[in-house]
């Protein structure tokens, strides 16, 4: 893939090249400025503006980076005395700064309520130079401490509604929010097509909603907090990611929704019901599916309507020892056409499954099983996280070969990559010996 070419100022000087010096030639000085300048933008913002010691002309080059990201130095540093350094940092380059338009621009240190001055003019400064991506994660854990994005600062910012044309991609997280700002936000960039928002304490119910004209594609909210509504009503809307902690979710207008991301964790049955009976008004329609089970029973699994469209299920499962992995076949079922089903269980319940491995289900959960009709179109099988002593991943894997017609592959990955376990080879060993004529001979067993 070749290298961006970017657009320069008409004011930015014309390109120059270097002349012969006593060492040979400066080949790099060479190049057109505005190959130097994409190449700048692959560096940290510190050691791009660091070139600037170079010459007189790389002393102007960095200035013009489309790409403005500010981030921690260190874990140490993410506390209220290194305020000052960082504002310091961020307003030095700012005011240094000469490209008339910015693709990128992310601010992600400790920032709380005390620099919310000095926010608001880092706003208007990105919003006056067309910003593209705005990234804001401030870091700040104390919700009563973090600064405000609400009606009227951001009724301020859009005083010159021709600056914000460009925001294509707005991401905010561990901040105060108002449903206001969202709605200014939708409503005055009309080329916004993603919008994440992680995090943050809600100070009144979300609307993210809009005619034809609303563009966004992909939304992200999770672990919010404030106990708001979230209406989504969204024509555009392809891609959908939130949990059940993040406020009572309603979806109303996606007609074009095929992929969702669903997280369950599980504190309030209740508040998890409820979230899955707003899940239930869109999952008919949905292709690509991904659950997260937080839990330490899989009760959801009955609340889940039949998915007709489905062709792909990912499952991240956080469960305990007791509970069984056959409950989770159930969601195999309500998708007559799924082609690919993956199942993730995480550490905690690898962990744990090994004090019981000879675990039993119940009466009423393999009568229910038997009368499933076989699943006649997975044809890929993905279990990460399988371990060969717990009788649980056995009769899953079991069951699924003895269910699914047209399986042709299954893929084992026997830890999960975050799992700090020295001897992974053995561990794969172990579980090529145990899988060893337990799978048909007409499907493919790949242990990776």
């Amino acid at each position: 893939m070749g290298v961006k070419l970017l657009k320069l100022d008409s004011k930015f000087p014309s390109e120059k090249c270097a002349m012969r010096c006593d060492s040979g030639f400066d080949r790099i000085s060479q190049l057109p400025d505005s190959i130097i300048i994409s190449i700048l933008c692959f560096l940290p913002l510190k050691e791009a503006a660091a070139t600037s010691v170079l010459s007189s002309r790389w002393s102007e080059l960095w200035k013009h980076v489309p790409n403005l990201n500010f981030y921690a130095e260190t874990l140490d540093t993410l506390t209220k005395e290194c305020i000052p350094k960082y504002i310091e940092w961020v307003n030095s380059v700012i005011q240094s700064h000469k490209a008339l338009s910015l693709e990128n621009f992310t601010i992600s240190f400790y920032v709380d309520i005390s620099a919310q001055c000095m926010v608001n003019k880092w706003l208007e400064f990105v919003f006056s130079r067309r910003v593209e991506r705005l990234e804001l994660d401030f870091l700040c854990r104390s919700r009563k401490n973090r600064v405000v994005l609400d009606s009227s600062i951001c009724q301020a910012l859009t005083q010159t509604p021709r600056f914000f044309k460009s925001l294509k991609e707005l991401c905010l997280r561990k901040i105060k929010l108002s449903g206001e700002a969202v709605e200014l936000f939708l409503c005055n960039c009309p080329l916004l097509e993603r919008l994440i928002i992680h995090a943050a304490e809600l100070m009144s119910d979300v609307e993210v909603c809009g005619g034809a004209s609303l563009v966004l594609k992909h939304l992200y909210i999770h672990q919010c907090s404030g106990g708001k509504t979230i209406k989504i009503s969204a024509p555009n809307l392809i891609w959908l990611s939130s949990d059940d902690i993040s406020g009572s979710l309603l979806l109303e207008n996606v007609p074009k929704l095929v992929e969702a991301d669903f997280t369950f964790t599980c504190r309030s049955q209740d508040t998890a019901q409820h979230f899955a009976l707003a899940v239930n008004s869109c999952i008919s329609q949905l292709e690509i599916l991904t659950i997260s089970l937080i839990c330490s029973k899989v009760f959801l699994t009955s609340w889940f309507s039949r998915m007709p469209k489905l062709k792909k299920l990912v499952v991240n499962y956080y469960g305990q020892f007791e509970d069984s992995l056959l409950s989770l076949t159930c969601l195999i079922w309500a998708s007559p056409c799924l082609e690919e089903f993956e199942l993730k269980c995480l550490m905690q319940f690898i962990r744990s499954c090994r004090c019981r491995s000879g675990l039993q289900f119940s009466n009423v959960e393999r009568l229910t099983l038997e009368r499933l009709i076989p699943q006649q179109h997975l044809k890929v099988f993905q279990f990460t996280g399988f371990d060969g002593h717990a009788g649980t991943h056995m009769e899953l894997l079991r069951y699924i070969c003895d269910n699914c017609a047209a399986l042709e592959k299954i893929f084992i990955r026997p830890t999960l990559a975050w799992d700090m376990i020295a001897n992974t080879p053995a561990i794969r060993e172990y579980a090529k010996q145990v899988l060893q004529g337990k799978v048909p001979t007409h499907i493919q067993l790949l242990i990776v």
